[in-house]
Formats: C-alpha cells, sequence, structure tokens
C-alpha cells in the first residue's frame, strides 16, 4: 500500500492519520499544526551598552524607544525598521543585515550591522516593501507634514553589510492640504512581465491611507504619479488588495470601501462594528477578515453582503460557527461622518474572540494559505485563529507568563518565509524584533 505523501510533511503530523484510517479531518487542524510548532527567541535587541547604563542610572525609559513598524526582505533576509526614540522625538528609518547562521541555522542581527536610511520629524505609520524591491515608508506628520519616503533596495548580489540596503536614491513627498497619513499598501499582485514594457505594466502602484481619503501612487518610468481616487470625511486607517486592481480601505467611522484601479471607481460595501484597524484578503478576494477597535474582530464575504447605500440593509449572515445577529433596522436615520443615513452593522460570517479596547495600531496578519489569522491584543500578546473555525489555537508564543496591561505594544508583525519553505512570524514588541519559527 502506498504511503501518503503528505505524511513526509512535518506540518501535517495532527492531521494525516485520521485521514489515512478516514477519520473526520477538521478544517482547523493543520493550521493548529502548524502554529503549535513555533518557538520564540529573540532576533534584535534595539540597546546598547549606553542606553542599557542610562537605564540603570534612572536617566532613560526602558519605553523610550519603540519599534513602530518593519518588514522583511527574503532575498537578503535584511529587516527595514521604522523605529521611535521618545527622548529627544527621533524618527528613523534603518536597516540591519543578518550575521552569519548560528549553530542551529538561525538567523542572528546585531546592532552593529545596522545602518541608517533616513529620518523623519514625525512618527513613522508603515515601513512596507513592495514589488521591484521598492520600499515605502510613511510618518503621520503633526506640527510638520506628512510624509512619503520611497527608495528602492540594492539588488542582492550589491549588498554589502557596511552599506545601507537600499540604493541611496530616494524621492520624498509631501502631500498637500494632509493632516495625517495613517497606513500605506504597495500592491504587490502587480510586477513585470515578459513581454511587457514598464509602460504597458503597471509594475508599481501604492495606496496611502490618510485623514482626508486614499492617494493612489504609480510610477512612470523614474518619475510617481499621484492622484486622490477616495476622498473620506473619516480617516482611512487600514489598506489591503484583493486583487491586482480590487482594494480595499478600513476607516475610523467603521466604514469599508472598495476601490477599482481599472474603473477608478469605488463603493461603500460594509460597515464594521466599530472602527477599523486593520484588513486582510482572507482566503479569496471576496473575503476579508477585518480587525477593530472595541475587541471586533470578524470576516466578511462581500457576496453576501449588500451594497450599503444610503438607508440599506446589511447581509444576510450565514448560520454556521459564532456568528452573531444582524443588527436591527434603526426606525430612524441620522446623518454619519460620512455625509449619508446610519446604516446597521454588516454581519459577519464569522467573528473571533479578540481584546482591543482602543489601541492603534498593533500587529495583525492573515497567512490565508496556512489557515491562520494572526492579531496583538492590547495586553501585549499575539492570539492565533483558525481562519476556517475562528476558532482561538494555542501556541507556543501565544500568552507570555505575566501579560500586562501595561506591557510593550505588538505594533507589527509579519508572516515571512525562512528561505526554506517553512513560515515564521515576526513580530516587533517594544523595543525588540523576536521571531516565532520552526
Amino acid at each position: 500500500m502506498r504511503r501518503s505523501k503528505v505524511l513526509s510533511s512535518p506540518l501535517a503530523a495532527q492531521v494525516c492519520l485520521d485521514r489515512e484510517h478516514g477519520g473526520l479531518w477538521r478544517k482547523d487542524a493543520r493550521a493548529e499544526a502548524i502554529a503549535g510548532g513555533l518557538q520564540s527567541r529573540l532576533l534584535l535587541n534595539f540597546s546598547s551598552s549606553v542606553r542599557n547604563s542610562l537605564i540603570g542610572l534612572g536617566l532613560l525609559s526602558e519605553q523610550e524607544t519603540e519599534i513602530l513598524s518593519f518588514d522583511y526582505d527574503p532575498a537578503t533576509k535584511g529587516l527595514l525598521l521604522g523605529y521611535a526614540m521618545q527622548s529627544n522625538h527621533v524618527n528613523s528609518l534603518i536597516s540591519v543585515l543578518p550575521n552569519e547562521l548560528d549553530s542551529h541555522d538561525h538567523l542572528t542581527y546585531s546592532m552593529n550591522n545596522i545602518r541608517p536610511i533616513t529620518a523623519f520629524r514625525s512618527e513613522i505609520s508603515s515601513v512596507n516593501l513592495g514589488p521591484s524591491r521598492t520600499l515605502i515608508t510613511t510618518s503621520t506628520g503633526s506640527a510638520h507634514p506628512p510624509t512619503i519616503h520611497i527608495t528602492n533596495l540594492l539588488e542582492p548580489e550589491d549588498v554589502h553589510p557596511r552599506m545601507p540596503l537600499d540604493t541611496g536614491i530616494s524621492t520624498v513627498l509631501r502631500p498637500p492640504d494632509l493632516t495625517t497619513i495613517w497606513t500605506s499598501a504597495p500592491n504587490r499582485y502587480f510586477s513585470n512581465h515578459q513581454g511587457e514594457t514598464p509602460t504597458e505594466a503597471t509594475s508599481n502602484m501604492v495606496a496611502i491611507g490618510t485623514s482626508n481619503g486614499i492617494i493612489s501612487l504609480t510610477r512612470s518610468w523614474n518619475s510617481w504619479e499621484s492622484s486622490t481616487p477616495l476622498k473620506t470625511e473619516s480617516d482611512v486607517l487600514a489598506l489591503d488588495w484583493l486583487s491586482p486592481t480590487v482594494l480595499a480601505a478600513g476607516l475610523r467611522d467603521a466604514s469599508i470601501f472598495l476601490w477599482d484601479a481599472r474603473s477608478q471607481g469605488s463603493t461603500l460595501r460594509l460597515r464594521h462594528s466599530s472602527a477599523v484597524s486593520a484588513l486582510r484578503r482572507a482566503d479569496s478576494e471576496s473575503r476579508i477578515v477585518v480587525c477593530g477597535l472595541a475587541n471586533s474582530l470578524a470576516m466578511y464575504d462581500l457576496r453576501m453582503v449588500r451594497e450599503a447605500v444610503a438607508g440599506g440593509e446589511s447581509g444576510t449572515p450565514t448560520k454556521q460557527g459564532n456568528h452573531p445577529e444582524p443588527a436591527p433596522k434603526r426606525k430612524k436615520k441620522r446623518k454619519s461622518r460620512q455625509g449619508g443615513s446610519a446604516r446597521p452593522v454588516s454581519a459577519p460570517m464569522l467573528s473571533f474572540d479578540y481584546s482591543n479596547a482602543y489601541r492603534y495600531p498593533l500587529g495583525f496578519d492573515v497567512p490565508a494559505e496556512l489557515g491562520l489569522v494572526a492579531a496583538a491584543q492590547d495586553d501585549g500578546t499575539i492570539q492565533m485563529y483558525s481562519l476556517q473555525t475562528g476558532n482561538k489555537i494555542k501556541w507556543a508564543g501565544a500568552i507570555p507568563q505575566q501579560p500586562q496591561q501595561g506591557a510593550p505594544q505588538i505594533k507589527c508583525l509579519r508572516f515571512v518565509d525562512d528561505g526554506r519553505g517553512v513560515p515564521k512570524v515576526m513580530a516587533s514588541i517594544g523595543a525588540s524584533i523576536v521571531e516565532y519559527a520552526w
């Protein structure tokens, strides 16, 4: 009898035997198997002997330095970090390349390898690596205008440990009439294909979420062209591309818009139960997982939610899982911040037991191919869920020994590939980068 190939995978340890013997296969078993094998390890502690001495003397707080956002370059295994030092209001973008692999083939990073890229005059709000090795960094703006910084990373063969990871050539944009930039989302679906010239292939498109709506940036040869495809009266706090042409935008007033890059048209598609702090595409372009304040985390199927027009109703939920009842219709209409009538909350197809009352931002990611949802909570922990059932998943890095409300917040987390085809999680916890890997 031929042995099933799936049995050779360590990630399938909890699912294969039941399936081989004809048992019922739980949809979230693979997700549990993957999460169950993740072990935590400190990658980088943003500290120095001088800083530690100041902390010891009581002249500097451990909470003064914080990693606000980061991304990972799989080609060089380098980190791109946006950090803040509260004591002198420094906000910097840096790169750090790994040391040689240790005896267990683990990556290690050192403060000696940190190289500065640029500084910002307001808090960094996003760091994202897009196609063609384009790095987009944004700052919120306050007393100084918000900033969009765009640069390209060096090709892997040109990288040197003593040099920054970027080329040193950058574009800095400060859009007029803006008060705040909250987030950015490079369109990772776009890339150059054989037979297409750079002008025919929309090689780089970036969406920027602001206090006034969405800014679209498109690179044409060596310049960037901007437009404002969607204007809003509420902050755009979350963005994600659902397909090569469709962008989802989550707003502070709980609205979720879809924008189509081809038609340049937008529609108000649904309403979450609270301010939207993050959102991600799920296992298809018609499903999205929405993270919000007031302890709200839910998945919606756009095919089952009616278009949210003035006075319209939300869609009808499916009758499976832990689905809440649809919100009752309001008898009286009142004006919303978007200028239309107030709408009932859209009914999700799945909801998750999540804890975050008011903090923004907190780390969030949905590796749909793994069947997982990972969300940082306001007690300084990361909780994982099954994308199929919404159930919480126990894993090694889930709960520190003494989680506290005053613990360092996890403002950014990402699932990345470790180069062996095995997933791992990287998270910024205060002034450190921690990975959870096999």
